[in-house]
């Protein structure tokens, strides 16, 4: 090969190295507890501000996170969401919102910079770093408010909603409050078997 030759399989290269950098999330490491939350035994990243397919000038990445188990949800998964902002749109947003979470009140994760578009109250977790590949480092609260994640009922397929990224959860301190049916199914169940061993009591 020429010198010539050489030079432009050279320069070539480089860019190719340069545009591949530019289409990596910022931060293709692992995904810290504080930017996640935990619910139904799947541990939940709000991953941006656009859905993975990009909105124009975004979308997501899981070239690196997806070797961390991270994926996109399941349209059942989905369905958890939407029934969990039936009553309340905001509701299931402000499971992302718990002390400690990397993004403090009003302010950016120090580590990623990430933040919430306009105003978060309290501190939440934001993961969009980690996710979008054009240096997105935002998640907009907004659009939590209104239940806007894409896929769902209220977020339909439109490529402005927020994404969520999920994995199997390891144990971990970040979890979700269980909802009140939970809860009253448990004690329906424990009535239950208390009314059965009386039962055999009985009998015996």
């Amino acid at each position: 090969m020429s010198i010539k030759g050489l030079l432009h399989a050279t320069v070539a290269c480089m860019a190719l190295s340069i545009s591949a950098a530019v289409a990596a999330p910022l931060f293709p490491s692992p995904v810290p507890d504080n930017a996640t939350m935990t619910y139904n035994g799947l541990q939940w990243a709000w991953g941006g501000a656009c859905a993975y397919s990009g909105c124009g000038f975004a979308g997501g990445d899981l070239t690196y996170q997806g070797t961390q188990g991270w994926r996109l949800p399941t349209a059942t998964e989905l369905g958890w969401v939407d029934t969990y902002d039936a009553v309340d749109a905001s509701a299931f947003s402000q499971l992302f919102f718990y002390p400690g979470a990397n993004v403090p009140a009003n302010g950016s994760d120090p580590v990623t910079g990430a933040n919430f578009n306009f105003a978060n109250p309290s501190a939440g977790a934001c993961a969009s770093p980690y996710f979008e590949n054009d240096g997105i480092t935002h998640c907009d609260y907004g659009d939590g408010l209104t239940g806007s994640w894409y896929g769902t009922v209220r977020g339909g397929l439109s490529s402005t909603s927020e994404q969520l990224y999920v994995r199997t959860a390891a144990a971990g301190p970040v979890t979700a409050v269980p909802e009140p049916l939970t809860m009253s199914i448990f004690g329906a169940g424990l009535a239950g078997a208390a009314a059965l061993r009386r039962r055999k009591k009985k009998a015996a």
